[in-house]
């Protein structure tokens, strides 16, 4: 754990999706969403597919951050358009949803 916040708090975007998985699942940390989001949203500015998709995740559900529609598309489009296969499902299916 120590060492993911280490990369991550130093801006590494592998380590900041990485630390964000921890948060959202409680592996070695308190189960912390807003903490997920946070780690997601900062590896997914930095082009990370995982924390792009991971990211979209937690706006599409409301974890941590306020469900938002847009942006969730808006995320799921940027992982899909890099190859990430459940990211490009995911879109799928948000775009047609009410």
């Amino acid at each position: 754990m120590a060492c993911y916040r280490r990369a991550a708090e130093a801006g590494h975007a592998a380590a900041q999706n990485n630390l964000g998985h921890m948060y959202h699942q409680g592996w070695g940390i308190s189960k912390d969403l807003n903490q997920a989001a946070h780690w997601y949203r900062l590896s997914a500015e930095q082009g990370n597919v995982f924390g792009q998709s991971n990211y979209g995740t937690c706006l599409e559900f409301g974890w941590g951050v306020r469900a938002n529609k847009t942006e969730v598309i808006e995320w799921y489009r940027k992982a899909a358009r890099q190859g990430h296969s459940s990211a490009q499902k995911h879109l799928q299916r948000v775009e047609v949803a009410p």
